[in-house]
C-alpha cells in the first residue's frame, strides 16, 4: 500500500468536482464553518454574543455534513437510474432546499437541543450515510453487484481513514518540529484545523473518487487479506460473542432470575458486529466451502433470534421498573428489527441482503419522527407513570394535584423527582401543569432550594421524603452553601484545607501537615512549625459536628447550610470551621471522620 501521488489526487479533485460538485461544496464549507468555531472558541475573551456566533457556525456545520452524505446519494440514484440533467439537478436541489429548511429549525443553543435535536441530526445523519449505501440499487440490479459496491466503499473507507492518519500524523510532526528549532510559535489550534482539513477534504475527496461510476460488476473476488480477515478474524470473535451471551442465557435459565437491564445493549452492540461480518462474509461461500464459513452464513440469523429474546427480557424489566425513556425506546425498537430481520432472513433463505440498509433506514427514520417516535411516547409514558405515583401517594384526585402533607419512602420520592426533572429538561411539563390550580412558575420554593420547576412543584404538594435507613459504611455529605454568604468578620487567619485520615496514606502522615486527622479520625490536629519541627498547637473534636450532621434529613447525601459551620473555642482562640463536604461513618456508637473539604478560620486571643 502506498500513499497516492500528487497528479493523482489532482486528476481526482478535477473528476469528482465534476461528478460531486455539490457534496465536495458541502465539505469546504463544513470545514470553513468547523474552523471558525475553533477561532471563535479559543479566543480568550468567550463572550455571549461569540458563543451564538459559534452556536451558528456549528449549525452550517452540522447541515453540511449531512449534505455531504445526502446529496453524495443524490447523485449515485440518478445516476444508476441514468437520468437526464433537469432531473439530475432537480433532485439535489430539492435536497439543497431540503437542507436549508432544516438548517433554519436546527438550533446548538437551544436547552433541548442535546436531548432531543441532537438525537433526531443523528437518526438523519445515519439515514443519510445508509442512503449512499443502498441510493444505486433502488432497481433491479443484483444482489451480488450491491454487495460488490458495497464492500468497495468499505475499503475505500478504511484506507482513506489509514491515508488520512498517516498525513495528519506527519504534517503534525513537521509542524512541531519548525516550531521547535525555529520558535514559529504555531498556535495549538493548528493541530485540530489540520485535522478537519484532512479528513474533511482530502479524505473526502479520496472516497468520492474511488466510487465505482458503474454499478454492474464481473464476478468478485476476496483477496487473500480481506478472507484472512473475515473467516479467521471477524467470525471467531463475533461466534466467542455469542457463546458469552447464550452462556449467560442458560445461567438465568438455571437461576430463574430476570436479566440485568444492560444485557440488552450487549445484545444490541454483539449482533451489530455479527451484522457487519454477515455483510462481509455474504459472498465468502462462493470463494471457500470451509464448515466455518457456510455455518456462520446458514445459521447467524437463527442464532440471533432467542439473543432477540434475551434482549426483550432485559429491557422489559428496565420498562417496567422506570417507564420508557429515549434510550429503552431505542433498545426496544432496535430489538424490533432485529427480530424482523431473524424472520424475513429465515424465510427468505438470506438471498437479499438490500433488506438490512434499507429497512433500517425506516426503522431509524420512525424513531427519531414518526407518529409514535421515541419523544413522544417517552414524554407520554413518563407522563403517566408520575401521575400513578401522585395517585398512590394521595396527592391526585379527580384529575388534578392537590396540596397535601405527607411523607413518602425515599425511593418514591426519588423517583417523583427524577421524573419530574426529566421532563422539566425536555421542557414538557405541559401535562402536569394541567393537573395544577396555579402556573408552575408562581408557586413559592424554600429558599435554600434551587427554584427550578420540579423543587417548585414538590413545594406545593407538599411531599417530603422519609428518611432513608443508614447505609453501611462511608456516609458522604455535600453541604449547600448559604444563599446570603457567610460572615467572617473578627478572625485573623484563613486556611482552605483538605484533609484525609490517616490510614489512606502509603508511608504514614505528612511531617509537614499543620492540619491532620488523628489515628482514631475523631479530631482535627493544629501544628505548628518552630525551628524546623511539628508542635501539637491542639485538636478540635468533631464528635458533636458529626452528630449534628448525623441528624439532618437526607444526612448521607445533601444537608443544607445550617449545618455547613462548627465553631470551637479552643486555648488560643475561636475556630470557625465551614465545611463544602466531608466523608464520616459510625462504628460502635463513635463517629469517625474519613476526609474532610472546606475552610478553616481563626480568631487568635
Amino acid at each position: 500500500m502506498k500513499l497516492p501521488s500528487f497528479s493523482a489526487i489532482t486528476a481526482g479533485v478535477v473528476n469528482i468536482a465534476r461528478r460531486f460538485p455539490l457534496p465536495i461544496l458541502s465539505a469546504l464549507i463544513g470545514v470553513v464553518a468547523l474552523w471558525l468555531v475553533i477561532d471563535i472558541q479559543s479566543n480568550h475573551a468567550y463572550t455571549d454574543a461569540k458563543r451564538d456566533m459559534a452556536d451558528q457556525w456549528v449549525r452550517v456545520f452540522m447541515v453540511c455534513l449531512l449534505g455531504l452524505s445526502a446529496l453524495s446519494g443524490a447523485v449515485l440514484f440518478s445516476e444508476s437510474r441514468n437520468w437526464p440533467a433537469r432531473f439530475h439537478w432537480g433532485l439535489q436541489g430539492v435536497i439543497v432546499l431540503a437542507l436549508c429548511g432544516y438548517g433554519w429549525v436546527l438550533n446548538p443553543g437551544d436547552p433541548l437541543f442535546e436531548d432531543i435535536q441532537l438525537p433526531r441530526y443523528m437518526a438523519l445523519l445515519a439515514v443519510a450515510h445508509l442512503w449512499v449505501a443502498v441510493a444505486p440499487y433502488l432497481n433491479n440490479f443484483s444482489v451480488a453487484d450491491f454487495w460488490e459496491y458495497n464492500k468497495r466503499l468499505f475499503v475505500n473507507l478504511v484506507i482513506g481513514g489509514f491515508y488520512t492518519l498517516v498525513l495528519f500524523i506527519g504534517i503534525s510532526a513537521a509542524i512541531l518540529a519548525a516550531d521547535n528549532l525555529f520558535d514559529i510559535q504555531f498556535r495549538d489550534t493548528i493541530y485540530p484545523k489540520l485535522f478537519i482539513c484532512l479528513a474533511g477534504i482530502f479524505n473526502t475527496v479520496y472516497f468520492l473518487n474511488q466510487v465505482p461510476r458503474r454499478f454492474e460488476f464481473e464476478e468478485g473476488s476476496f483477496t487473500l487479506a480481506f478472507k484472512i480477515l473475515c473467516k479467521y478474524i471477524f467470525i471467531p470473535i463475533v461466534i466467542l460473542y455469542f457463546l458469552i451471551l447464550y452462556a449467560y442465557a442458560g445461567k438465568i435459565l438455571i437461576s430463574w432470575n430476570l436479566p440485568k437491564g444492560w444485557v440488552s445493549s450487549l445484545v444490541i452492540g454483539f449482533s451489530a458486529a455479527g451484522i457487519l461480518t454477515y455483510l462481509l462474509n455474504y459472498r465468502l461461500p462462493a470463494f471457500d466451502d470451509s464448515a466455518i464459513v457456510r455455518l456462520y452464513h446458514r445459521w447467524f440469523w437463527p442464532a440471533v433470534m432467542p439473543l432477540t429474546i434475551l434482549l426483550f427480557v432485559g429491557v422489559g424489566r428496565r420498562l417496567a421498573d422506570y417507564g420508557v425513556t429515549e434510550p429503552r425506546f431505542l433498545i426496544a425498537h432496535t430489538g424490533i428489527w432485529l427480530s424482523l430481520s431473524c424472520i424475513y432472513f429465515f424465510l427468505t433463505k438470506g438471498n437479499n441482503i438490500k433488506f438490512i440498509p434499507i429497512s433500517l433506514m425506516f426503522f431509524i427514520l420512525s424513531y427519531a419522527f414518526g407518529p409514535f417516535n421515541a419523544f413522544a411516547v417517552s414524554k407520554d409514558n413518563q407522563t403517566r407513570h408520575l401521575r400513578d405515583l401522585f395517585e398512590s401517594s394521595g396527592h391526585f384526585e379527580a384529575g388534578k394535584l392537590k396540596s397535601l402533607e405527607a411523607k413518602v419512602d425515599s425511593a418514591t420520592y426519588s423517583m417523583m423527582e427524577s421524573k419530574l426533572q426529566y421532563l422539566e429538561y425536555r421542557n414538557a411539563l405541559d401535562g402536569v401543569q394541567a393537573w395544577l390550580p396555579l402556573p408552575i412558575d408562581s408557586i413559592q420554593v424554600d429558599k435554600n432550594k434551587y427554584p427550578g420547576k420540579t423543587e417548585r412543584i414538590l413545594n406545593f404538594l407538599k411531599i417530603e421524603s422519609q428518611k432513608p435507613e443508614r447505609r453501611a459504611g462511608n456516609q458522604y455529605v455535600n453541604i449547600v452553601p448559604p444563599n446570603n454568604g457567610l460572615s467572617v468578620s473578627g478572625y485573623d487567619q484563613f486556611h482552605e484545607i483538605a484533609l484525609y485520615a490517616p490510614e489512606q496514606y502509603d508511608t504514614g502522615v505528612d511531617s509537614s501537615a499543620l492540619f491532620t486527622i488523628n489515628r482514631q479520625k475523631t479530631h482535627l490536629m493544629r501544628y505548628k512549625l518552630e525551628n524546623g519541627r511539628r508542635l501539637l498547637i491542639d485538636s478540635i473534636d468533631v464528635q458533636p459536628y458529626l452528630s449534628k450532621i448525623h441528624q439532618k434529613e437526607n444526612a448521607d447525601e445533601v444537608v443544607d447550610s445550617s449545618a455547613a459551620t462548627f465553631v470551637a473555642n479552643q486555648a488560643d482562640g475561636r475556630i470557625l470551621l465551614f465545611t463544602k463536604n466531608l466523608t464520616y461513618q459510625l462504628h460502635k456508637d463513635t463517629f469517625q471522620l474519613n476526609e474532610w473539604h472546606g475552610w478553616m478560620f481563626i480568631d487568635f486571643k
